[in-house]
């Protein structure tokens, strides 16, 4: 199967450095959608707009104009405005945070918007170019939610690109919860008031008891303390406390089951204090089965370039219409390692394929028009 034309490739490794340059966190993607609203402009996207949510839009107008299929990146990133954002370059591999995730899959969306025009393809259905907010963090997919509302069960498949993980084919999202814990308490001298509650050694106490639960078995589930902060200086018994805590699971029952006990718990271990707990993330999980027809074309567009497909498990912008029940998969471009990290890198020599097999799902995806019913009534047919 022939390959997607190098200077493509290049192009977008050339976007993606500029983009991986531009600080967007989970919020303040401001600026990196201004630029990418630029670049829809000049490449020769259609109807190119922003919503409430951030969400930068472009079309490419298909024959027919009915049936469309959504392809989206997310623009944020994991990493705060000061983070360094230089990166390193040796042979076929680029350094730099978030390189992969996802400013790599923003570059693929890019390309792909350049790659249509200049080939003049037009395709039989609109093709509907989204670069979306707030995937990261505790962005809650609400950039994703905004599309997926915007567009409803109208498109025959949404596809959301990631940089990293090719031949990966997610069809399945994790339930997800976050949860951030407040303790509280009166503090004092920690010489003269000795044996006062402290915040903090009472919330390590009650970490310590949440990681003594049994982590449920029957579906992969997990637990993270993400974040820890408290106290007031170094002498005085810490008046509050508090930590996140991200839970994941494959199934959501599970998920709602774990976090119950994990709260029954803290609230039993800590007298003396004021402990209250928020809600801080929520990702409805889903899935899309592995025998239906938008998962067949993935695998047969990664087989097309010798990539071996897996489906996996994960947390992305695909959560939203999979737990609506719409056909939705998320797909990697390229090989990668050390994600969410300074030192995330990028393996340039698979993009090639990963691009070329994106473009082939693409092909695959076009719905045939049904024919026209045609009815005889006496002579005359209608």
């Amino acid at each position: 199967m022939k390959q997607i034309q190098e200077s493509f490739v290049q192009y977008a490794i050339e976007q993606c450095k500029i983009l991986q340059q531009i600080p967007s966190p989970t919020f303040q993607e401001a600026t990196i959608a201004e630029y990418v609203f630029q670049k829809f402009q000049s490449l020769g996207g259609e109807d190119i707009a922003k919503d409430n949510a951030g969400n930068v839009y472009a079309k490419i107008t298909g024959i027919k104009g009915t049936t469309p299929v959504v392809i989206s990146a997310h623009m944020d990133t994991v990493h705060p405005l000061e983070t360094d954002l230089k990166i390193t370059e040796q042979e076929n591999r680029i350094t730099g945070a978030s390189i992969g995730d996802n400013s790599l899959g923003l570059a693929a969306l890019i390309t792909l918007l350049r790659y249509f025009k200049e080939q003049g393809i037009k395709p039989p259905q609109d093709l509907w170019l989204v670069a979306n907010t707030t995937e990261e963090g505790l962005g809650n997919l609400a950039g994703m939610k905004a599309v997926v509302d915007r567009f409803k069960k109208k498109p025959s498949a949404y596809i959301i690109l990631e940089g990293m993980g090719i031949g990966n084919i997610t069809t399945r999202g994790l339930s997800v919860k976050r949860y951030r814990f407040l303790f509280e308490g009166v503090g004092g001298h920690s010489w003269s008031d000795y044996g006062s509650p402290s915040a903090i050694h009472e919330m390590v106490h009650a970490i310590e008891k949440v990681l003594e639960l049994p982590v449920p078995d029957e579906f992969k589930t997990t637990i993270n303390i993400g974040k820890i902060i408290g106290g007031k200086s170094i002498n005085t018994i810490a008046p509050w406390a508090e930590f996140e805590m991200d839970l994941r699971s494959e199934n959501t029952t599970v998920l709602e089951r774990y976090s119950e006990l994990i709260l029954a718990t803290i609230a039993k271990t800590n007298p003396g204090l004021s402990v209250t707990h928020e809600v801080i993330g929520d990702r409805p999980g889903g899935f899309i089965k592995e025998n239906h027809p938008l998962v067949h074309k993935a695998v047969d567009a990664y087989k097309a370039y010798e990539i071996d497909a897996k489906f996996t498990a994960g947390s992305t912008d695909a959560n939203i219409p999979l737990s609506m029940g719409l056909p939705a998969i998320c797909l990697g471009l390229t090989e990668g390692e050390h994600s969410h990290s300074l030192e995330e890198t990028i393996d340039l020599l698979p993009l090639s394929k990963g691009l070329s097999a994106v473009v082939q799902l693409l092909n695959l995806l076009w719905v045939k028009p049904k024919p026209k019913r045609r009815t005889t009534v006496g002579r005359k047919t209608l």
